[in-house]
């Protein structure tokens, strides 16, 4: 990120050649814990100031990172952290081959992290009260035998927790990007419960308004299935302002949120399509950016 910044500014300075300021990560100035925190944050204030603009996902995101920077809300662009392309409309079966599931099993997945703002410490004990046609596939990007110490920790503490309980099975390869869709279309819901950590860099705020830039939603949504959120963040409210899944308090509602999707499945899945194309749909929102792009050619 330096070296890109540095590199930014020489073309900025010396051609006169302006850049965009792109934010994946919120990380405000009341948060930060480390000595190389403070220092991507300098960076970030002095080149969103001299950016042209600045990509944020989604409003909320959008007012705490101008107020904490020092720059103006017409600055700010938005743009989901959602996939492009056209709507998956095909199923597959990648998890119940792969990990050899029975076929009349319905499949709630979590794909992602594992880290503690996932709250699967919470959701796995939660499953064994679950409908015993669905099963938790836990899925992430490490390696099982290849994870980092502090990954590798987690993953057993988690298997620990789950041990006894056939409701949960454990992907541990990870798969490669070009099967991504594949391995969203062969789920029948998603959850994504989030936590906010003040401990982490990653945490807070960035959570507390993970909103759009959650990738996993994107993805689920427009593969049609309808996903569990909790309410802990602006995620949970955007998820009961569309009807595109269900919101709950604790991971012990789960099982009462899985019995009222499958009760409506086809309404469920059809406002998680309508909700990727009204509020998610890549193509549209980066219209009005190359539109404002154009106007500095």
């Amino acid at each position: 990120m330096k070296d890109i910044a540095y590199r930014s500014s020489a073309l900025y300075r010396i051609l006169g050649i302006p850049f965009i300021y792109i934010s994946l990560e919120l990380l405000l100035s009341g948060e930060i814990t480390e000595p190389r925190e403070k220092l991507f944050k300098n960076i970030e204030k002095t080149y969103s100031r001299r950016a042209r603009f600045v990509i944020i996902q989604d409003k909320e995101r959008g007012d705490l990172f101008a107020q904490d920077n020092l720059i103006p809300i017409h600055k700010l662009q938005y743009l989901p952290n959602s996939p492009g392309g056209p709507l998956m409309k095909k199923r597959f079966n990648f998890w119940h081959e792969m990990l050899d599931i029975d076929k009349r099993k319905k499949i709630l997945l979590h794909a992602g992290g594992l880290s503690e703002w996932t709250m699967l410490e919470d959701i796995i004990p939660a499953s064994r009260k679950w409908p015993a046609n669905w099963v938790l596939v836990i899925h992430t990007h490490f390696h099982a035998n290849k994870m980092g110490e502090e990954n590798k920790y987690r993953w057993e503490y988690l298997k620990d927790i789950a041990e006894g309980n056939s409701r949960v099975i454990f992907s541990e390869k990870p798969a490669s990007r070009k099967l991504f869709d594949q391995l969203i279309s062969s789920a029948d819901a998603i959850i994504a419960f989030y936590k906010p950590v003040r401990s982490r860099r990653s945490g807070w705020s960035n959570i507390k308004v993970i909103g759009l830039s959650s990738g996993k939603v994107a993805y689920a949504l427009r593969s049609g299935l309808p996903v569990i959120v909790n309410n802990e963040t602006t995620l949970g409210e955007f998820v009961q302002k569309t009807g595109c899944g269900v919101c709950v308090e604790t991971a012990s509602e789960t099982g009462s949120a899985l019995r009222k999707i499958e009760s409506n499945y086809g309404q469920y899945s059809e406002m998680a399509y309508k909700t990727f194309e009204e509020h998610l749909r890549f193509e549209k929102h980066f219209k009005k950016i190359m539109r404002k792009i154009e106007k500095y050619l």
